[in-house]
């Protein structure tokens, strides 16, 4: 374990890709925003208000926070299928027409390798 926390620690400050971490463990992270996987479309893209177009919470929340890190926690516990919304935010770091903060890294847990899906896996570096 302790030279998978050398790795991602080194991915963290070398790498733009998201990173798939093997584990669910991020308690050595602090101030990060946890985006869940059961989240619905509607709150994961956005949202009307009136006539304006307005982020998700969580969007909002990552441009606030001081490390700009977004942890999409236990990919494994939702369908290949339903994995396949967050392509948009690992392939092009942006949510609807919202562009992820330049400085945010994306770091994906999964207890369970074999069960995420071929296309999200195409956009991680896997530690």
């Amino acid at each position: 374990m302790k030279e998978k926390l050398k790795l991602l620690k080194k991915a963290l400050e070398n790498n733009t890709k998201p990173i798939l971490f093997t584990s669910s463990d991020y308690s050595m992270f602090d101030n990060y925003t946890i985006l869940d996987v059961s989240v619905s479309i509607d709150d994961l893209n956005g949202h009307y208000e009136g006539t304006n177009y307005l982020p998700p919470e969580w969007y909002q929340c990552l441009c606030n926070s001081k490390n700009k890190l977004l942890i999409i926690d236990n990919m494994d516990n939702i369908s290949k299928e339903e994995q396949k919304k967050f392509i948009e935010i690992l392939k092009y770091k942006k949510v609807g027409v919202f562009p992820l903060p330049k400085e945010s890294k994306i770091f994906i847990t999964s207890k369970n390798i074999s069960v995420i899906d071929s296309e999200v896996l195409s956009y991680c570096v896997v530690i």
